[in-house]
């Protein structure tokens, strides 16, 4: 069936999914070269894209199938998003982080530690009075798939919950 596509054989023959970890460690290489280009500048950005790209760990986490680099990749895209939206104020790019913060929350049991640093950024809104209507455009969609995660974690998995609640002591 591929082969109607224009998509050659051994394709259909090699599992594809094999191909999605790699993919995304590519993906997070890429972002966090964008993302050091966007607070710095260009060799800011290639130096730590480099740095990562030879490290070990991102050489083994994107030879297997886990949710390293993809949690990876959506939080160096979040951030460059970020801080897209706090130099330009557009919607879309509040939208975009948005989401792929969220979406990192999502992606590992773990993740919701990641919240600390929004949680602290709004209480810095807050107490500067900087905290703007517009700022909605990113916090609704954090949000929203923040509830997800506490619907989710409630119905499912609480153990996991559990688990990770007893060792806050130790972070």
């Amino acid at each position: 069936p591929l082969d109607l596509l224009g998509i050659p054989g051994h394709f259909s023959s090699t599992p594809v999914f094999l191909y999605v970890a790699p993919l995304f460690g590519l993906l997070g290489v890429i972002s966090l070269f964008f993302t050091g280009k966007a607070l710095f500048d260009n060799k800011v950005g290639l130096l730590a894209s480099f740095l990562l790209a030879i490290n070990i760990a991102q050489i083994w986490f994107s030879r297997w199938a886990m949710s390293e680099v993809l949690t990876q990749f959506l939080v160096f895209g979040a951030l460059y998003c970020f801080v897209l939206y706090v130099k330009t104020a557009q919607r879309c790019f509040g939208l975009l982080a948005g989401f792929g913060l969220g979406l990192a929350v999502l992606s590992r049991a773990d993740g919701i530690f990641l919240i600390v640093p929004v949680a602290l950024y709004f209480v810095y809104l807050r107490f500067t009075r900087q905290l703007r209507l517009e700022h909605l455009y990113f916090f609704i969609p954090l949000i929203g798939l923040l509830l997800h995660w506490l619907i989710h974690s409630v119905l499912f998995s609480r153990t996991q919950v559990s688990a990770i609640s007893r060792a806050l002591p130790y972070f």
